[in-house]
């Protein structure tokens, strides 16, 4: 489909989504608001781990939800979290495993790492055992265990009134389960995914469709 097509049936879509089957306005704001809430919070005790604090950007809010596409109950959210490494790397594309990617830590950016030693003394070593020690390939595996600690730590310290969070893991995201009965909120899911952020220079150099002026490439 070319371009012109594509933002034609893109317009469309959206056009019968917001006149006939959008959620209301006035539930929309009542779960964002309530989701936001929760999400500062788990940021917040999350943020009590050094290394998580940061390498930690900012969240990135996606999804059907933020899409204007969902049409039910809104009670789904997609939220990336979005990390930066202080290093060098090149991503690798797997040609027979289209949008798979492995990325190799080519050096680490030790004045920036040395700099900030007294604020995070394990910063280097967290890093180091996320990398394959002869490939030097990031393992999946070593950053999602180590995420996995941090994110349990937080939800075990996360209070808000009247709220119910429970946990669960999905693939590659983190989920929380949220209900708010006081609100007359039933309960919703949060998938929470983290991401690796690069500069646009990682990037494929020819992609299928570009993305408007000033969006942000990201890599999860």
């Amino acid at each position: 489909m070319n371009e012109k097509k594509y933002n034609a049936l893109d317009s469309a879509l959206q056009e019968i989504t917001s006149s006939a089957i959008r959620l209301s306005e006035k539930d929309k704001k009542c779960y964002n608001d309530h989701l936001k809430q929760v999400l500062e919070c788990i940021v917040k005790q999350m943020k009590n781990n050094d290394v998580f604090k940061f390498l930690y950007k900012n969240n990135v809010y996606t999804g059907s939800f933020y899409e204007n596409l969902r049409i039910s109950k809104p009670d789904e959210f997609d939220i990336n979290l979005i990390f930066v490494l202080p290093a060098e790397c090149k991503i690798f594309y797997d040609q027979k495993q289209p949008g798979f990617v492995k990325i190799k830590v080519i050096s680490f950016a030790e004045s920036q790492i040395k700099k900030h030693l007294n604020d995070v003394p394990n910063l280097e070593r967290i890093l180091k055992s996320w990398i394959d020690p002869k490939t030097k390939f990031l393992l999946r595996t070593g950053f999602m265990q180590w995420m996995q600690g941090v994110f349990t730590q937080a939800l075990d310290r996360v209070s808000l009134e009247n709220t119910v969070i429970k946990r669960s893991s999905s693939g590659p995201a983190f989920t929380v389960k949220v209900s708010q009965p006081q609100l007359g909120l039933s309960e919703y899911s949060v998938d929470l995914v983290p991401v690796f952020e690069f500069p646009d220079k990682d990037l494929p150099s020819a992609p299928v469709r570009k993305l408007p002026k000033g969006a942000v490439h990201k890599i999860m």
